[in-house]
């Protein structure tokens, strides 16, 4: 019976029931009970479900995530790298704080999606008001005697993370869709069998009852630093019991 709950198809069937349950409690929020958090009750006790749901649901999906972890790795490294570069020659010296951080993100981040920030790159916005907008904290941008150098490492950063890095991305995804198309059977094959081994891999609870095994996880976890390596050990009866049940 234990083996039965615990093998992959059964965990399949449980997780495709627990999405449909939170697909259908979200619906019905959204529909009835969708109120600004100012209002008294708000939110209502479905959304905090609903909340706590999609918040388990997405520990298990983190636990998960590899696919894209290098490749986020590597623009993140011309991401930050190049936001401090920026605004070092943009804002010298500027004064302690933890705005500063963040500041020196933003426009990264928003070039990859095609807003430049020209206007203040190359030193071109009114220095009358500026100290007034609260995007420069207080601090016009300097660009007197190396106007041309902020242009240039935009120029460089674009060249790098929007066309190269973008379209690497755009290319090896392509590369996977016509491999999958040319052994469309083979590759069916073997997503299924991770598919499989993911589930087996799996907590047996869905979510959000699945914080359970998380609990299990950590308790387990713990005690396997904590404990001695003797076959009574918390670790060792635990690990003991669940081996049985997955012999059963």
């Amino acid at each position: 019976m234990v083996g039965f709950f615990m093998s992959p198809v059964t965990k399949f069937g449980y997780n495709c029931i627990s999405y449909a349950i939170l697909l259908s409690l979200f619906t019905w929020f959204v529909l009835t009970d969708l109120r600004p958090a100012t209002e008294p009750n708000s939110p209502s006790t479905i959304e905090y479900v609903v909340i706590f749901w999609v918040g388990t649901l997405m520990a298990e999906e983190l636990r998960q995530v590899e696919d894209l972890f290098y490749f986020v790795l590597i623009l993140a490294v011309f991401v930050v790298s190049f936001g401090v570069v920026i605004e070092a020659i943009l804002y010298p010296n500027m004064d302690p704080d933890i705005r500063i951080i963040f500041k020196s993100l933003y426009k990264p981040y928003w070039q990859l999606y095609g807003e430049l920030f020209l206007e203040e790159v190359e030193g071109l916005i009114d220095y009358e008001t500026c100290h007034e907008d609260p995007r420069f904290l207080n601090q016009c941008p300097s660009v007197e005697g190396h106007r041309w150098v902020a242009p240039v490492l935009t120029a460089i950063y674009m060249l790098i993370s929007s066309i190269l890095l973008i379209n690497l991305l755009i290319a090896v995804f392509s590369y996977t869709i016509d491999s999958v198309q040319k052994q469309s059977k083979t590759v069916w094959r073997f997503i299924r069998y991770g598919i499989v081994n993911e589930y087996v891999d799996r907590p047996t609870l869905a979510p959000p009852l699945i914080i359970v095994n998380h609990i299990f996880r950590v308790l387990l976890h713990i005690c396997k630093d904590l404990d001695s390596p003797d076959k009574y050990s918390c670790y060792n009866l635990f690990r003991n019991n669940a081996i049985k049940d997955n012999d059963k």
